[in-house]
C-alpha cells in the first residue's frame, strides 16, 4: 500500500486476517497480546475487510500488517525446521547488508582521501542499500510458505 499506516491500522488488519485463520494457530498467540491488538485496532479509522475470494498473499495488506503477521507466524506457528529456514534467510540477508555497508564505507573512505589530496573531484555515485528488515525477511519467507 502506498499510504502511511499506523500501528492502529496494522493491528486492525491483523485481527481481521486472524478472524479467518485456523483457530489452532490463533489460540497459540498469548491472549494479552491479542487484547493489546484489540485495543490498538479500536483506535483505527481505516476500513479494512478481507476479500474471501483472494488468497492471503493477494490481500491488500499494509507492510506493517504483513510484518506483524510474519512475526506472529515465526513466534507461534513455525515449526523448528521453518524457524531454521527463516534464520538462514535472516543470516544471509544480514551478510549481504553488512557487505553493502562495508562497500559504502570503502567508497566514502576513497572519497575522503581524494578530498584530502585536493585532487580533481569526480562524481562517485552513491550505493543504494536495500536494507531488508527482519520483518521483511519473515514476510518473504511467510509469502514463500503460503505459495506452496
Amino acid at each position: 500500500m502506498n499510504q502511511t499506516t499506523t500501528i492502529y491500522d496494522a493491528a486492525k488488519e491483523t485481527l481481521e486476517i486472524f478472524r479467518h485463520f485456523d483457530t489452532a494457530f490463533v489460540s497459540q498467540v498469548p491472549s494479552e497480546f491479542l487484547a493489546e491488538l484489540e485495543q490498538f485496532a479500536s483506535q483505527s479509522t481505516k476500513a479494512f475487510q478481507v476479500d474471501l475470494q483472494k488468497r492471503l498473499m493477494e490481500q491488500e495488506l499494509s507492510e506493517e500488517a504483513k510484518d506483524l503477521l510474519s512475526f506472529l507466524y515465526y513466534s507461534y506457528g513455525a515449526s523448528e525446521a521453518e524457524k531454521r529456514e527463516i534464520q538462514k534467510v535472516w543470516n544471509e540477508n544480514e551478510r549481504e547488508y553488512q557487505k553493502k555497508i562495508a562497500e559504502e564505507t570503502e567508497l566514502a573512505s576513497i572519497w575522503e582521501k581524494k578530498k584530502d589530496k585536493k585532487e580533481v573531484e569526480s562524481k562517485i555515485l552513491p550505493v543504494v542499500i536495500e536494507k531488508q528488515s527482519i520483518w521483511q525477511k519473515i514476510r518473504d519467507l511467510w509469502n514463500k510458505l503460503w505459495e506452496k
